[in-house]
Protein backbone atom coordinates (compact mmCIF):
# COMPACT_ATOMS: atom_id res chain seq x y z
CA UNK A 1 0.00 0.00 0.00
CA UNK A 2 1.18 3.22 -0.97
CA UNK A 3 1.61 5.66 2.12
CA UNK A 4 0.32 9.21 1.98
CA UNK A 5 3.49 11.13 1.59
CA UNK A 6 4.61 9.02 -1.81
CA UNK A 7 0.94 9.88 -2.98
CA UNK A 8 1.91 13.70 -2.38
CA UNK A 9 4.96 13.32 -4.35
CA UNK A 10 3.52 12.00 -7.20
CA UNK A 11 1.02 14.56 -7.59
CA UNK A 12 3.79 16.96 -7.07
CA UNK A 13 5.82 15.10 -9.75
CA UNK A 14 2.80 15.27 -12.14
CA UNK A 15 2.06 18.41 -11.82
CA UNK A 16 6.00 19.57 -13.09
CA UNK A 17 5.33 17.26 -15.66
CA UNK A 18 1.88 18.83 -17.01
CA UNK A 19 3.61 22.17 -16.70
CA UNK A 20 6.45 21.01 -19.15
CA UNK A 21 5.77 18.19 -21.19
CA UNK A 22 2.12 18.50 -21.96
CA UNK A 23 2.84 22.24 -22.68
CA UNK A 24 4.86 20.79 -25.37
CA UNK A 25 2.16 18.03 -26.47
CA UNK A 26 -0.24 21.05 -26.61
CA UNK A 27 1.75 22.90 -28.28
CA UNK A 28 2.34 20.54 -31.35
CA UNK A 29 -1.78 19.81 -31.51
CA UNK A 30 -2.86 23.45 -31.56
CA UNK A 31 0.04 25.44 -32.78
CA UNK A 32 2.30 23.69 -34.96
CA UNK A 33 -0.55 21.17 -36.75
CA UNK A 34 0.73 17.77 -35.10
CA UNK A 35 -2.29 16.39 -34.66
CA UNK A 36 -2.65 14.21 -37.74
CA UNK A 37 0.46 12.91 -39.80
CA UNK A 38 0.40 14.20 -43.54
CA UNK A 39 3.05 10.86 -43.73
CA UNK A 40 2.33 6.84 -43.87
CA UNK A 41 4.70 4.59 -43.01
CA UNK A 42 6.53 3.18 -40.24
CA UNK A 43 9.63 4.88 -41.08
CA UNK A 44 7.99 8.66 -42.10
CA UNK A 45 6.28 8.99 -38.83
CA UNK A 46 8.37 8.95 -35.96
CA UNK A 47 11.17 10.94 -38.64
CA UNK A 48 8.35 13.47 -38.29
CA UNK A 49 7.96 13.71 -34.53
CA UNK A 50 11.95 13.74 -34.36
CA UNK A 51 11.61 16.76 -36.98
CA UNK A 52 9.23 18.53 -34.94
CA UNK A 53 10.99 17.73 -31.41
CA UNK A 54 13.95 19.57 -32.94
CA UNK A 55 12.42 22.53 -34.52
CA UNK A 56 10.85 22.67 -30.71
CA UNK A 57 14.17 22.52 -29.18
CA UNK A 58 15.90 25.29 -31.56
CA UNK A 59 12.94 27.69 -31.03
CA UNK A 60 13.09 27.06 -27.32
CA UNK A 61 16.55 27.73 -27.70
CA UNK A 62 15.60 30.95 -29.33
CA UNK A 63 13.77 32.65 -27.10
CA UNK A 64 15.95 31.92 -23.65
CA UNK A 65 18.48 33.32 -25.84
CA UNK A 66 20.71 30.38 -25.92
Amino acid sequence: MQSAHGHRRGQADYRQRAATAETVNADAKTHRGLDSLTLRGVDKAPASVTFFALTCDILRAITLGV
